[in-house]
């Protein structure tokens, strides 16, 4: 965006004194021309930079889940697809409850036996025909059996699996019929009952930063329009700054410079025309209220002509 307001500034100033001549170009409309044009810089590097930090790397992101397999076996169904829409609830996957179920209906018959052979010894203990200690020894075997069960029976729940939020699952890995290990990750589900965005901002522009500022951003996906949010806090750390605790000492090379402090965006998604896609990238600011309206205004102006810029495909962004 700079090197385009600056190839338009030079233009203007070519057709103004070059082209046209609608004024004389001399010692002091140049010192007018360049001090103007450094003191706009001035302006876009100190004051904008320190009272509306401003930053090009702003993501969306969302809670993401991985699902994985409770118990190992065969997939009998796998009831949802890639990107598809699901609700809370909703069944995912469900593996071949066979195995479990026959385990279920050894450990009911063994409950049976056992609450049987209990209330057998309470007769005879009742009656002074048995000792107390012999039904103690049945009321273990009792509650053994009944956990037996009650394992059993949660195991056989797990292989239904259920949505755990509203969201949609990709990296699906599963198929009918597959045999999957224990504990396998099997697809990644992605949470649409929040969101919020991480923008990276500057160091230097870090220090007026404070929850429930105001934010606008601009996404590329989104050309043209710009967003309002406000600023839910800034992350007290940077993972660049943490080393290992062990005997070594620190090896220099591998303490890294760290320019940038992450920034927690909250958002709401009933304010906005559309939800936002997990990943989406852009570029915000944040109003800190400091210095005059003015630079706010600027800032704006700029997310702006930089949303509207994005109608315009770039073929050498990487």
């Amino acid at each position: 965006m700079e090197i385009l307001v600056t190839l338009a500034y030079l233009f203007l100033v070519r057709l103004v004194f070059f082209e046209y001549r609608w004024l004389p170009w001399n010692l002091a409309t140049g010192i007018l021309v360049w001090g103007l044009y450094a003191g706009a810089a001035l302006t876009e590097i100190v004051l904008l930079g320190q009272y509306t930090p401003y930053s090009d790397r702003v993501f969306v992101e969302r809670p993401v889940v991985q699902m994985a397999t409770y118990l190992g076996g065969q997939v009998e169904e796998v009831y949802v697809k890639p990107g598809q829409k699901i609700n809370k609830g909703d069944p995912l996957y469900k593996m071949d409850p066979a195995p479990i179920q026959a385990r279920l209906d050894e450990a009911s018959a063994n409950l049976a036996k056992a609450r049987q052979l209990l209330q057998d010894s309470q007769k005879l203990v009742e009656r002074k025909v048995l000792a107390q200690e012999a039904l103690n020894v049945k009321q273990d075997d009792f509650d053994a059996a009944k956990a037996d069960v009650d394992r059993y029976t949660y195991e056989l729940q797990q292989t239904l699996a259920v949505a755990p939020s509203n969201g949609y699952v990709i990296n699906l890995q599963l198929r009918a019929g597959q045999f999957v290990r224990l504990k396998t990750p099997v697809m990644s589900f992605v949470s649409t009952d929040e969101v919020w965005l991480v923008m990276a901002i500057r160091q230097e522009g870090a220090q007026y930063v404070a929850p429930d500022q105001e934010v606008e951003f601009a996404l590329t996906m989104y050309p043209g329009e710009v967003f309002k949010a406000t600023v839910g806090g800034l992350v007290a750390g940077a993972g660049e700054a943490q080393l290992a605790i062990n005997g070594q000492l620190p090896d220099v090379s591998s303490i890294h410079d760290i320019g940038y402090f992450a920034l927690r965006i909250t958002l709401d998604e009933q304010q906005l025309d559309a939800p936002m896609v997990f990943g989406a990238s852009g570029l915000g600011a944040v109003n800190t209220g400091k210095g005059a309206d003015v630079f706010w205004l600027l800032r704006r102006i700029e997310i702006q002509s930089e949303s509207l810029l994005n109608y315009v495909y770039n073929p050498f962004r990487g």
